[in-house]
């Protein structure tokens, strides 16, 4: 496998990493009367982007304005299902591979 793919896979993994743990924490963490590090929902999204995302995004940066999954309803905390349906896939690959080919 060529390092580009390898290092495109690692990105979009973390960029969904990024995603669920903002929309986790957005319905977990977030307190619009309150302070702190989750004082609005930008400022979730900037804690989880310097703890998770390689590359920075620039402060002027409003992606989770279009962020549709979470804003425009029906996933409520729910966008980690990607990675986890990933998962899933993943483990059944394996048993299949452990399994051995039955042509």
């Amino acid at each position: 496998v060529p390092a580009a793919s390898t290092l495109e896979r690692g990105l979009a993994t973390l960029r969904q990493l990024v995603l669920g743990l903002f929309d986790m924490l957005l319905h977990t963490a977030y307190d619009p009367d309150g302070g702190g590090p989750y004082a609005s929902p930008q400022a979730v999204l900037d804690v989880v982007r310097r703890e998770v995302a390689i590359m920075q995004r620039p402060p002027y940066d409003r992606f989770m304005h279009a962020f549709g999954h979470v804003f425009a309803g029906g996933y409520a905390a729910g966008y980690y299902s990607y990675k986890w349906a990933d998962v899933l896939s993943a483990d059944a690959y394996s048993a299949f591979e452990e399994a051995g080919s039955r042509e």
